[in-house]
């Protein structure tokens, strides 16, 4: 915007008596340019004993805006106001007139604009530099979380100054919530263990490693920790000792089928029971007596 032109007029009172000029009195100057008084004048009388005319300097400016209210000293030199005579001067120049200007400068949108069309860019790389920062054996445990900042090398609004170029720096900071992989698939397997010997008891052993399948959970607010959904899964084989056979075989000789197939059903790691020859009851010598097992998975 432009500004007005400020200064101060001298007013001489050559009458006997006090004269007052009001705030905001109106006077033109020889090149038309128009003042306005910014205080009450209040002109002492003039005294003819001592030869001095009375006078009074307030502050004024000009009514309009723009450098031409930059008048020189003198430019004001007239009587006015009143019906006593009352002189009026500018013994100095106005100053500080200043036409509007237009120029150039950077809003928050242009900062907003430059910095979206570099942040796919910039958050590949920082996602790139977070994964190569991973030590061995670890992974992510849920997708990066960035945010980026943009910093203009001018401030940003209108503040009278030209502003042809303006470069933007803008920064991307990721982070994301890393586990051991190794060190996790070790636990589970043997929690796993352990789940499965308090739930099946001896005799069953493990076939091949476990299945073990993790999937991680966005977290539940800013600042907690991602969840981890994990879903593990083994095959166990039951394994039958000589002793426990020895006992089997005891626990059927001279039973009937349906008797023998009970027993047999109710002992550990058996699950179905095919009897094939012989008579019924079965023989009542042990060594005629045969369990064949099928460890099935």
């Amino acid at each position: 915007q432009g500004t007005q032109a400020k200064g101060q007029l001298t007013f001489y009172n050559s009458a006997f008596v006090t004269q007052s000029i009001v705030a905001g009195t109106l006077i033109t100057g020889a090149d038309g340019v128009q003042v306005v008084t910014d205080a009450v004048a209040q002109i002492p009388a003039d005294d003819p004993n001592s030869g001095i005319i009375g006078s009074i300097a307030v502050p004024a400016h000009t009514v309009n805006v723009g450098a031409k209210g930059n008048i020189v000293s003198l430019d004001i030199n007239k009587t006015c106001c009143l019906s006593n005579p009352v002189t009026v001067k500018n013994l100095s120049a106005f100053t500080g007139g200043q036409d509007a200007q237009s120029y150039r400068f950077p809003t928050q949108d242009d900062v907003d604009q430059v910095s979206q069309s570099v942040q796919a860019n910039l958050e590949q790389k920082a996602r790139q530099q977070l994964q190569s920062q991973l030590a061995s054996g670890e992974q992510l445990a849920a997708s990066p979380t960035c945010q980026f900042q943009a910093t203009p090398d001018h401030p940003v609004g209108a503040h009278g100054m030209d502003v042809p170029r303006v470069t933007v720096a803008v920064a991307s900071t990721c982070q994301a919530e890393a586990y051991a992989s190794t060190r996790l698939q070790q636990q589970i397997t043997l929690r796993l263990q352990a789940r499965a010997t308090e739930q099946l008891g001896p005799g069953y052993k493990q076939v091949d490693a476990p299945q073990i399948r993790i999937a991680s959970q966005p977290a539940s607010s800013v600042n907690a920790l991602p969840a981890l959904n994990i879903v593990a899964s083994g095959i166990w084989m039951y394994t039958f000792g000589a002793t426990q056979v020895h006992e089997m075989l005891l626990s059927i000789v001279s039973k009937n089928r349906a008797q023998a197939s009970m027993l047999l059903k109710q002992a550990r790691g058996v699950a179905e029971v095919t009897i094939k020859g012989g008579g019924d009851p079965l023989p009542s010598e042990i060594g005629r007596i045969h369990i064949i097992y099928n460890n099935n998975r």
